[in-house]
């Protein structure tokens, strides 16, 4: 199916935690938060096909239809989380966040009433 856009795009509205995430990522590798989420769809690619093809099975009434889906749907959340971990915060060079030790500061510095 061509489209008669040169590139043509997509709106996404992504949850709070995705868009941050996203935006970090946009930040540490100096692309666009449109290249990151094209990356990451990119890599889902054979995923996608074989959920659509789940749909299709379904669309036809097929027995194993439901089977399908659910099996395709695990899939591709294993393939999103492989995508988000291949980028992880070694290779972006950024500081790992330790927010346990930002909670133990809060809670010394209410106690000593500072």
């Amino acid at each position: 199916m061509a489209s008669r856009y040169k590139n043509p795009r997509i709106c996404l509205v992504p949850s709070d935690e995705l868009r941050v995430v996203v935006l970090r990522l946009s930040e540490a590798s100096g692309e666009s938060m449109a290249s990151v989420c094209a990356s990451l769809l990119e890599e889902s690619v054979p995923v996608l096909r074989e959920m659509l093809a789940a749909f299709d099975a379904i669309n036809a009434n097929s027995d194993r239809a439901r089977e399908l889906l659910n099996e395709y749907g695990s899939a591709m959340k294993v393939a999103i989380d492989d995508a988000l971990r291949s980028t992880n915060q070694s290779e972006l060079s950024l500081p790992a966040v330790d927010h346990r030790r930002k909670h133990h500061k809060e809670r010394a510095r209410r106690a000593s009433g500072t």
